[in-house]
C-alpha cells in the first residue's frame, strides 16, 4: 500500500438551524451556481429533498421535540462608565473584562463600577434548533478538486466516518466543490434529535434527546475526523495541520476581535494586521538591531509597546508585550497577534539578527503545495503507435483540406506539408478526460428517477380524482347531456389542468410532514366495491369481508357500506389560496383520511386527543378561514370539534400577540428612563399573556377544548385560589419593598 496523502483538513459545526431550510440548501446551490453537488449520500433518511424534510420531522414529532421552544438568553446594555447608571436609571449590574481572548462580564463587586446591565429575557421563548450544520474541507494539497478519483475517496471517508462515530444521527451529506476556493468540501446536515441509541467515547446518548455537548463541539469533531484517518489508513488520507490538542493547535484558535474581522471583510486593514506589519518592518534586515529600538520604532509608526506580566519588577508566567495603537481604547498582546510577535520569539528574533543568522517570521500556518494528477507516461506499442500516426495523418489532412476550403482552392491541388518542406504537424495527446460529467450524469439519473416516481403518484391521483367524480355524479345529471355532444368541462378541472404542471413543481416543497401517496391497487379495489355507483347492479357490487364491515351504524349508509368522506371530491379554491393549491389539497385529503378514520368515534382518553392533535398538525392545522370555505363538507361533530379548536388557536394567538407589545412597552420604557411602577406594569402584563399563551397552546396539544364548561370553570376556580395565596406573600414583599423606597426617598430629601 502506498503511503497516504497528506494534507489539511478543517471542520466547521453551525447549531441553531432550521432542518428544511438547511435540506433544501442542497439544491439552492445547484440552482443558483454553475454547478451543483457532485456526490450524496444519506443516513436514516431517504432522496430527494421532501422526503427527508418529512422524515427529519417525523423523529421530532415522534419524540415529542417538533417546534420545542427554550427561554431566550438574557442581553447587556451599558451604563454611564463614570455613574454606572442605565438610561432607565438602574444602576449596572456586570462589568466587562478581556481574559486574552475574548471580552466577557462578571457580577460587579463592592467598590467596582458596572460597566453593564443585565436585562432578563422574561417570558420571552426562542425556537429551538432542528437541524446542527458541519462542513468538513479539504485542501488541494489532499484533494484534487478536479480529480474524481481524489473527491470519490474523501466523499467515502467522510461518510464512513460519520457511520462508525455517529450511527445514531439522521443525516443527509453531499459534497461539492463550488464557492470562492473550488476547494472540496462536505456539507453535513444533522437531525438535532437523536434518531437512535449509540455510543460514542464512552458517552451513552438516548433516542430523542438532543444534540449537544461533544456533539456539536468542533474541537471533538475535528478529532475524530482525524482519528478516524489515523486508523483506517485504507483511505489514503493524513492530516499535516496542527492537531487538536497540540499547542500550535491552541495558539492558533485565539483570533481577531469582531471590529477587525469586519474590517477585514470590508477590505480594510485592521489595527491587528497593522501591528503585524510595522512589527515586519521593524525586524526585517535593515530594522532594528534590540529591544530598545524596536519600541521606539513601533512608536514613530504609531503604535505603543509596553510589557505586562510583571510583578516587583519580575516576569510572571504572562510576560508579554501589549501593542496599543494610537486612538484605540486597548491593546493586544503579541501572544494573540500570533506566536512570532510575544516577547520571547521578539528576543530571539534580534539575538539571531546579531549573530548573523538567518531568521524569518514565520507566520499563520497554510496548506502545502496543490496535488497534482495522476499521469505515468508509459512507452507505446507498436499498435499503439501504428494508431496514433493515423490519427496525426488524418487530423493532418483534415486541417489542410480546411485551410484549403477557406482560401478558395481545390483541396487535391494543395501539397502536403511534407510536400512543402515544412515540419510534420504534431497532436498534443493529454491525459485522458476528467470523469466528472459521469457525476453529474449520476446524480441527474438520481434526481429524474425520484421525479418520475412523483408525477406517477401525482397522475394516479388525478386518475383517482376523475374517476370518482364520474362515478358518483347524479345519473339524471349525465342522461340530461346529448351523447353526441361533448360535455363542458367544469371550471375547476379546467383551473386543476391548467396548474397541473405547477403543482407538482410545488409538491415536492411541502415541509409540514403531509404524504401524498396513493391508494394501493388492494384499497382501490376494495372501495370501488363497498360503495355503490349509479346505474351498477347489486352483483356486481360486492359484499366486504367481516374486517371491512363498519362497527357503528354512523359509519355506514347501507349494509357492508365504508363510509366516505364528502372532502375526497372537494376542490381546492384557487381564487382565494392562489399559487398555494397544492398545498391546500393535500390539507383536504389529509382531513379526509382524519374524518375517515375517527367518523362515528371522537376521541375520548387523552392519548387518543394527543394523537388527533398530531394528525391534525401534520396536516398543516385547521384555521377558521378554511372551515369557512369547505366546513359545509364535513360531518357535524368533526366541524364543532375543529371550531372549537380554531377558537382555542386564536386566543392563545391574541395571547402572544399582546405578550409581544406589552414587552415592547417595557423595551421602550426603560430606554426613555420611565417610572418602575410603569415598567413593573408592562412586565407583569408580558408575563401574564406569555402565561396564557402558553396554557392555551398547551390545552390544544392536549385536546382539551372540548371539555364541560362546568369542568373548564372549576379548573380556573382551583387556579385562581391558588394564585391568590402566592400573590399575597409577594404584596408582603412588595410593601417592604415599598416602606423601603420611601425611606430612601424620605433621607435624600425627594
Amino acid at each position: 500500500m502506498s503511503a497516504p496523502q497528506r494534507g489539511g483538513v478543517t471542520v466547521k459545526v453551525l447549531t441553531g438551524r432550521s432542518a428544511p431550510d438547511l435540506l433544501r440548501y442542497r439544491d439552492e446551490v445547484a440552482e443558483k451556481q454553475s454547478e451543483g453537488y457532485l456526490i450524496a449520500a444519506q443516513q436514516h433518511c431517504s432522496f430527494p429533498v421532501h422526503e427527508e424534510i418529512r422524515e427529519f420531522e417525523e423523529t421530532r414529532v415522534r419524540y415529542g421535540t417538533d417546534g420545542a421552544k427554550r427561554t431566550a438568553k438574557a442581553t447587556y446594555e451599558k451604563v454611564d462608565p463614570e455613574t454606572g447608571l442605565h438610561a432607565s436609571g438602574q444602576r449596572g449590574t456586570h462589568v466587562e473584562y478581556f481574559d486574552g481572548k475574548r471580552n466577557r462580564k462578571r457580577p460587579v463587586r463592592a467598590g467596582e463600577t458596572p460597566t453593564h446591565l443585565r436585562i432578563e429575557p422574561g417570558a420571552l421563548t426562542v425556537k429551538e434548533s432542528e437541524a446542527v450544520h458541519t462542513i468538513v474541507a479539504a485542501g488541494d494539497d489532499l484533494v484534487n478538486p478536479e480529480n474524481p478519483e481524489d473527491l470519490e475517496r474523501f466523499m467515502d471517508a467522510v461518510v464512513a466516518w460519520r457511520r462508525e462515530d455517529y450511527p445514531g444521527l439522521q443525516e443527509s451529506m453531499w459534497l461539492e466543490r463550488n464557492g470562492d476556493s473550488g476547494l472540496a468540501h462536505v456539507h453535513i446536515a444533522s437531525n438535532a434529535t437523536v434518531y437512535e441509541d449509540f455510543e460514542r467515547d464512552g458517552v451513552q446518548y438516548r433516542a430523542g434527546q438532543k444534540m449537544a455537548g461533544a456533539l456539536t463541539r468542533v474541537h471533538d469533531a475535528r478529532a475524530g475526523f482525524e482519528q478516524f484517518l489515523d486508523r483506517h489508513p485504507e483511505h489514503g488520507l493524513e492530516q499535516s495541520l496542527a492537531r487538536v490538542g497540540s499547542e500550535e493547535y491552541e495558539r492558533a484558535q485565539v483570533r481577531d476581535g469582531q471590529k477587525s474581522y469586519w474590517e477585514k471583510k470590508r477590505g480594510r486593514e485592521s489595527n491587528q494586521d497593522r501591528i503585524r506589519r510595522e512589527a515586519e518592518l521593524a525586524l526585517g534586515p535593515y530594522g532594528v538591531g534590540d529591544r530598545d529600538e524596536y519600541v521606539a520604532a513601533l512608536g514613530r509608526r504609531g503604535i505603543e509597546v509596553t510589557e505586562t506580566g510583571l510583578r516587583r519588577g519580575a516576569p510572571t508566567k504572562n510576560h508579554d508585550y501589549l501593542y496599543r495603537v494610537e486612538g484605540a481604547k486597548q491593546g493586544v498582546r503579541g501572544s494573540t497577534l500570533g506566536p512570532d510577535y510575544a516577547y520571547g520569539a521578539v528576543g530571539e528574533h534580534l539575538e539571531a539578527k546579531a549573530q548573523g543568522r538567518a531568521a524569518r517570521i514565520e507566520g499563520k500556518q497554510s496548506a502545502g503545495a496543490a496535488k497534482r494528477l495522476p499521469f505515468e507516461a508509459k512507452p507505446l506499442t507498436s499498435a499503439e503507435r501504428d494508431e496514433l500516426e493515423a490519427l496525426r495523418s488524418g487530423v493532418a489532412a483534415l486541417a489542410a483540406e480546411e485551410e484549403a476550403r477557406q482560401q478558395g482552392l481545390d483541396p487535391a491541388t494543395v501539397p502536403s506539408r511534407e510536400q512543402a518542406g515544412l515540419p510534420r504537424a504534431t497532436v498534443r495527446v493529454d491525459a485522458p478526460a476528467l470523469d466528472i460529467d459521469s457525476m453529474h450524469a449520476r446524480r441527474a439519473a438520481q434526481e429524474a428517477e425520484a421525479e418520475d416516481a412523483l408525477d406517477a403518484a401525482v397522475r394516479e391521483m388525478e386518475d383517482g380524482r376523475a374517476d370518482r367524480s364520474a362515478k358518483y355524479a347524479p345519473a339524471e345529471e349525465v342522461e340530461q347531456q346529448p351523447v353526441d355532444e361533448p360535455q363542458p368541462e367544469p371550471k375547476r378541472r379546467r383551473e386543476f389542468r391548467a396548474e397541473a404542471e405547477h403543482d407538482r413543481e410545488e409538491v415536492t416543497r411541502l415541509s409540514d410532514g403531509v404524504e401524498l401517496r396513493p391508494l394501493s391497487e388492494e384499497d382501490r379495489q376494495r372501495r370501488r366495491a363497498a360503495v355503490p355507483g349509479p346505474g351498477r347492479p347489486a352483483e356486481d357490487q360486492g359484499a366486504p369481508s367481516a374486517q371491512e364491515a363498519p362497527t357503528t351504524p354512523e359509519t355506514a349508509s347501507g349494509p357492508g357500506v365504508v363510509w366516505r368522506s364528502d372532502l375526497r371530491d372537494a376542490a381546492p379554491l384557487s381564487e382565494a389560496y392562489g399559487k398555494d393549491v397544492p398545498k391546500v389539497r393535500a390539507r383536504i385529503e389529509g382531513l379526509a383520511q382524519i374524518e375517515e378514520d375517527y367518523h362515528g368515534r371522537m376521541p375520548s382518553t387523552l392519548e387518543e386527543r394527543q394523537e388527533f392533535e398530531q394528525r391534525i398538525k401534520g396536516i398543516g392545522g385547521v384555521r377558521q378561514q378554511f372551515l369557512e370555505d369547505y366546513g359545509f363538507q364535513i360531518q357535524p361533530a368533526m366541524r364543532e370539534r375543529l371550531e372549537e379548536r380554531a377558537e382555542w388557536m386564536e386566543k392563545a394567538r391574541e395571547a402572544y400577540d399582546e405578550q409581544k407589545l406589552e414587552y415592547a412597552a417595557f423595551q421602550e420604557g426603560k430606554t426613555a428612563g420611565r417610572a418602575r411602577e410603569e415598567l413593573a406594569k408592562h412586565g407583569r402584563a408580558a408575563n401574564a399573556a406569555g402565561r396564557r399563551s402558553e396554557r392555551l397552546r398547551q390545552d390544544v396539544a392536549n385536546g382539551e377544548y372540548m371539555r364541560p364548561v362546568k369542568e373548564r370553570e372549576q379548573e380556573k376556580a382551583e387556579r385562581v385560589q391558588a394564585q391568590s395565596k402566592k400573590v399575597s406573600a409577594s404584596d408582603r414583599f412588595s410593601a417592604k419593598a415599598k416602606a423601603a423606597r420611601e425611606t430612601q426617598d424620605h433621607g435624600l430629601g425627594r
